[in-house]
């Protein structure tokens, strides 16, 4: 009894974490500090695709099929390498229109179509029944047989509801889902506590798998070589590994399926598309993926063999062999990890099916036809947004409830990998929709509705009604003979098709009737409407710069637009809506077709591709636009080819690049300025044209560009035959209408010629500043030489001024001015008799008055000589004080310039720390006492703090030694 209450204790408390990860991760998405933008996150939550069938079912396969178990994952290997071409452009197109749901995706290519939409929500909700059931069934097993323990054999699972662990498995992700997946609307509709919730348990069961493989080789056996010489002795078990024609095929097929159920499956579009953050992340998933599965899958085999060797006689569900072998070696605490791994794998595949089923549901079924037939009316009701959580809420409830019916009434008894395997078949039904619908313009809404319902027919014929006949809803006569008894529409040989496995045969005829019917439509019935057209050349052309066309009429109010708005998002989103809106147009909403497309975008992200059309369509009447498509296309390619002249015409050279650095349009003067020709360039990057240094520096600048959302002006340097040029470059980014970025725009201008003349033009500058210096140098010893005891003094006192400039921060045109000033601010002695200058003893007041006129007769030596700093002023002013006290105009604080201040406090720390004919030498310290003393009165504070700090911090000390 001890037993069960931990083992619920610990599956509860596993769960409380989960909640506890997928809270932190939106509280710290709330701050802007989002955790999934990391393309380990990004890889590790599109192991969703690893459900229990993994986690349990593929050891289980392994024990009846050998290593065909490895088809469900070599697909996904294979089209990771398709991922870059093909899954960027789907998560390109789904960012570009706000496309939340495959349902919308398929809607929004074939003109955005209600009935495309309808058909597609109600064929994935069939679709995913099974799987549903499947991991509510392993979870249920796992569970029971952990409650039953120390009994090994797999007991019966419960019909009573509230002994059923299955049902209250379904109620508790129901609650997990609507919490972290169904609170509010985004007009993203991304989920950052599920992404994160869902990365977190996909480590968990990929560590449980490790640890479990890990002790069975190990703890159970001798290693590896061990179990498989054991295994060897097991009567039949090498026939699982010898493979005819059928299994051939069988394997084919499990891989094609794979392929595109990775893709294609509701939750791994909500996955890899629309929780998608960043498109980079692609690149990496692309290897980090497959690595994981290759991991996940490493044990498989040992497993299923020792599962074999120690339950020889078929009392354990060979499903449960993960489980059950640490429970029969009484490692308990390894099989509650174990546990855990199953509940994880069940855990996430649930609530990010749920979430993609029930967005399905509520933007591209209840809410269009609601809409549809006037049950919802958008011109009476203020909100929305209300309605369609809770519809949203209640629909998760169901389709948990109708996993549980269909597992405990009609696929109970199937195998995990049959149950997935059917969904896998339904998900595949999307994929000649999608991928066509990408890459070729012609596929039609008609051609797309006559494929898919022929397919989900055949599919529904072939596969799941024989689940009902299996299970005792329909008499077994109908797979044996037949409806009615004709042999010929036999489910698993329709129309005398035999020798095929059923999975085989099904995919074949659905996957016939779904391609053929789409291709052959598509090819006799063209494009009805503008809408479709508009719409594949978009989703075709999704990394050409979008040419807004609008299919709306701009006869109507843009308050009852926004009024629209406000009932579905609220009014402050909406009020940043219309404001990004007005910022990406200058300013201004001008085109009010394209501000209808806009909003029907973000709509789009809400309430989906077709509930938003609805929706928009009450308030704005569609425009009788591009009737005929052949003369769209021309004028179009006509508008192309004269943007083409006018840029072949200008003397700048223009370039047009993808957000990934690939050009895509250039003009004339770009491709002689590389001496490449147009075909030479277009789908090229930088790296490929140029040498990595210079390609290094463009993307930096392109990326910067990004980064800052407007102009920027950089330098570029081109090598060319005749040498190397120099480019003036504007660089900006361009927006969609949905301010998604798409491109870099730069516009460069040869400037070799200007920077040649500047260089030159510097170095003349130079040539002249160092003349300049040269003379006054010579002025300053001039000086000096009158004067031996002062020797060397004004350079001292330029060396301290220029150190106390750049201490306070001056500019470098204010210390060279300083530096030039204190050099020769003595230059007025020059008039003063050489026994004045010389004399022992203490000056007269006479002489002393003498003395002091230096400064006036400095000024007027220097007043109408043409230099680029003050330095008359600085000379005139360097015994002033800013008390007024100072000579020879008595000027106060305000009225001196602050390079006069510097050298007046530069000259008086020199002036007293050195020896002079009437004293000695009183001493740097004494000095520095003088200016603390009188700041503020006689000096600037600023100027005697930056000085003292020098001294007493930074360790000032003169260059030419002081006369004492």
């Amino acid at each position: 009894m001890l037993w069960k209450y931990v083992v619920i204790l610990v599956a509860f408390a596993y769960l409380g974490v989960m909640f506890g990860v997928a809270y932190y991760a939106e509280k710290r998405a709330a701050a802007g500090r989002s955790i999934i933008n990391n393309p380990w996150v990004y890889s590790l939550s599109i192991a969703v695709y690893c459900t229990t069938w993994t986690y349990y079912g593929s050891v289980g396969r392994a024990t009846t099929s050998g290593l065909e178990f490895l088809a469900v994952y070599i697909g996904p290997t294979l089209m990771a390498f398709l991922w870059w071409p093909v899954l960027k452009k789907i998560v390109r197109i789904c960012k570009t229109h706000r496309i939340t749901t495959i349902a919308g995706f398929i809607s929004s290519r074939y003109g955005k179509s209600l009935t495309l939409s309808i058909l597609v929500t109600v064929f994935s909700v069939v679709g995913i029944m099974p799987y549903i059931s499947l991991q509510l069934k392993a979870v249920s097993t796992s569970i029971n047989g952990l409650l039953q323990h120390p009994e090994m054999i797999t007991p019966a699972p419960s019909i009573v509801l509230w002994s059923d662990t299955a049902f209250y498995v379904a109620l508790i992700m129901a609650a997990f889902t609507i919490i972290f997946g169904a609170r509010n609307l985004d007009t993203f509709e991304r989920h950052e506590g599920i992404v994160a919730a869902v990365a977190f348990e996909s480590l968990v069961k990929l560590l449980a798998s490790l640890a479990v493989g890990i002790f069975v080789v190990y703890g159970l056996h001798n290693g590896i070589l061990d179990i498989f010489d054991k295994a060897r002795a097991v009567p039949h078990l090498d026939t699982l590994f010898t493979m005819d024609g059928n299994d051939y095929l069988r394997w084919s097929t499990i891989t094609f399926l794979s392929a595109m159920a990775i893709m294609f499956l509701p939750r791994q579009f909500q996955m890899m598309v629309v929780e998608n953050v960043n498109e980079n992340h692609i690149k990496q998933a692309a290897w980090i993926f497959p690595l994981y599965l290759f991991a996940i899958n490493l044990f498989v085999l040992p497993i299923a063999f020792s599962g074999i060797l120690r339950f020889p006689f078929g009392g354990v569900n060979p499903d449960t062999f993960v489980l059950s072998l640490p429970l029969s070696a009484h490692y308990h605490v390894l099989a509650m990890f174990v546990f855990l791994g199953g509940l994880s794998a069940a855990t996430a595949m649930i609530a990010v099916t749920s979430i993609a089923i029930s967005t399905m549901v509520s933007n591209d079924l209840i809410l269009p036809l609601m809409m549809r037939f006037g049950v919802l009316r958008i011109n009476r009701q203020k909100d929305f947004s209300g309605h369609i959580l809770k519809i949203r809420q209640i629909t998760i409830i169901i389709i948990l409830l109708l996993g549980y019916i269909n597992f405990r009434w009609i696929s109970g008894s199937l195998t995990l990998v049959t149950m997935g395997l059917i969904s896998f078949a339904a998900a595949a039904q999307f994929a000649p929709l999608i991928l066509c619908g990408i890459f070729w313009k012609g596929g039609t809404r008609l051609g797309a509705i006559t494929g898919l319902s022929g397919g989900f027919a055949v599919w529904t014929y072939t596969m799941l009604l024989p689940l009902f006949s299996q299970s005792g809803w329909l008499p077994i006569s109908f797979i044996e003979e037949g409806p009615f008894g004709i042999s010929i529409l036999r489910p698993y040989q329709l129309f005398g098709l035999e020798g095929f496995g059923w999975l085989e045969h099904g995919v074949f005829w659905s996957l016939l009737v779904n391609i053929g019917g789409y291709l052959i439509v598509s090819l006799v019935a063209e494009h009805r409407s503008s809408t479709g057209h508009i719409q594949a050349e978009l989703f075709v052309d999704v990394f050409r710069p979008e040419r807004r066309t609008s299919s709306w009429q701009d006869n109507f109010a843009i308050s009852d637009l926004q009024k629209l708005l406000c009932r579905f998002l609220g009014d402050e989103p909406v009020e940043r809506i219309f404001s990004l809106y007005s910022r990406a147009f200058a300013g201004s909403i001008e085109e009010k077709g394209d501000l209808v497309d806009y909003a029907e975008k973000i709509l789009a992200g809400s309430i989906g591709s077709a509930s938003a059309r609805l929706a928009v369509a009450s308030v704005v009447q569609q425009a009788t636009v591009i009737k005929d498509p052949i003369t769209a296309e021309e004028s179009i390619r006509e508008s192309e080819a004269r943007l083409q002249a006018i840029m072949d015409n200008t003397s700048t050279a223009i370039t047009l690049k993808d957000t990934q650095g690939h050009f895509i349009l250039i003009n004339r003067k770009f491709s002689e300025m590389v001496d490449m020709s147009n075909e030479e360039i277009v789908g090229k990057t930088d790296y490929d044209i140029f040498p990595e240094k210079l390609a290094d520096k463009y993307r930096e600048n392109d990326r910067k560009a990004q980064q800052e959302g407007f102009p920027i002006q950089v330098e570029e340097t081109i090598h060319h035959p005749d040498g190397r040029h120099t480019y003036l470059a504007i660089k900006f980014p361009l927006y969609d209408t949905s301010r998604t970025p798409y491109g870099i725009c730069s516009i460069a201008t040869d400037i070799t010629e200007r920077k040649r003349s500047e260089f030159d033009l510097q170095k003349s500058h130079d040539r002249l500043k160092q003349a300049l210096e040269d003379t006054i140098t010579a002025i300053a010893r001039a000086v000096e030489a009158r004067d031996l005891y002062v020797a060397g003094h004004q350079r001292r006192v330029a060396q301290l001024a220029v150190a106390i400039a750049r201490e306070m921060g001056l500019s470098d045109d204010q210390i060279e001015g300083v530096r030039m000033g204190a050099m020769i601010h003595d230059i007025g002695k020059i008039h003063l008799p050489a026994e004045i200058l010389n004399k022992p003893a203490r000056l007269l007041d006479t002489e002393f008055a003498l003395v002091k006129s230096h400064s006036e007769v400095g000024y007027e030596i220097l007043k109408d000589v043409t230099l680029p700093w003050p330095v008359a002023q600085i000379v005139h002013q360097h015994h002033e004080h800013i008390d007024g006290s100072g000579y020879p105009h008595g000027l106060q604080e305000n009225d001196i310039l602050i390079e006069s201040k510097i050298v007046c406090v530069a000259d008086v720390v020199e002036a007293m720390a050195g020896h002079r004919p009437y004293r000695p030498a009183k001493g740097i310290q004494k000095a520095l006492k003088e200016i603390e003393k009188h700041k503020g009165i006689y000096y600037d504070p600023k100027v005697v703090e930056a000085c003292l700090r020098l001294f007493n911090e930074k360790i000032f000390t003169f260059e030419e030694k002081l006369h004492s």
